[in-house]
């Protein structure tokens, strides 16, 4: 029994001579053309599509310092989303250290860091 050998076809179009000069530049310049193109239309639809990107708003929380004698108090000064103080954590940290956590934040602590809600309400309130 004899097996079939491949037999090779040749190529449908064989380019005997490189494409003239023109033909480069022309292919090279619409390349660069539809390049520019591209980076326009990224620089501006890309910052719309992540102005609309559905992400959480997060609150901005500023603080004040209030120093008596030995202790040191940290009051909640502006707050610009009130949201429930479970959702809230407290950390203090001293250079790269963690010293104390409070998770979630509620009317607890430790001997390094404790939080009082004053007026009882689960949100945070502004001022002293």
């Amino acid at each position: 029994m004899k097996i079939p050998r491949f037999v090779r076809r040749k190529p449908a179009f064989r380019r005997r001579t490189s494409p003239p000069p023109a033909a480069r530049k022309l292919l090279l310049a619409s390349l660069a053309s539809g390049l520019i193109l591209l980076a326009m239309l990224a620089i501006v639809f890309v910052p719309r599509g992540l102005q609309y990107e559905p992400l959480p708003v997060l609150p901005r929380v500023e603080f004040t310092y209030n120093i008596t004698g030995s202790t040191t108090h940290v009051i909640i000064s502006i707050v610009t989303l009130v949201r429930p103080l479970s959702e809230y954590n407290a950390t203090y940290h001293r250079q790269s250290t963690k010293l104390a956590e409070i998770v979630p934040l509620t009317a607890s602590g430790n001997a390094n860091l404790s939080f009082q809600d004053k007026d009882g309400d689960g949100r945070p309130a502004l001022g002293p």
